[in-house]
């Protein structure tokens, strides 16, 4: 094998390995920015929940982030029908 087909290949061996390290980088970024979004939507949610509510009454504003990546409060949508669904992505991009 001539000295540049091997300089060529370790080359792209290279780039493979910091494919895979840029890949599992990112993989640990999300995870860990989807960890601390969780901590601050329990932050957010409950803390002002810890009065019991009961039939009947006004549900306490609230903030959540959405997947849309906005900060959604319940005082925004005052006189609106609301539902509130909640579901994990389980570490997903989508």
């Amino acid at each position: 094998m001539l000295v540049a087909e091997k300089t060529i290949l370790h080359v792209i061996e290279q780039r493979n390995t910091l494919r895979e390290y840029n890949r599992k980088d990112i993989l640990m970024k999300r995870s860990l920015s989807q960890i601390c979004g969780v901590f601050a939507l329990l932050a957010l949610v409950v803390a002002p929940l810890s009065a019991e509510v009961k039939t009947g009454d006004q549900a306490p504003d609230f903030a959540l982030a959405g997947s849309d990546g906005k900060v959604h409060k319940l005082s925004d949508y005052k006189g609106k029908a609301v539902i509130v669904a909640w579901f994990p992505k389980a570490f997903t991009g989508g």
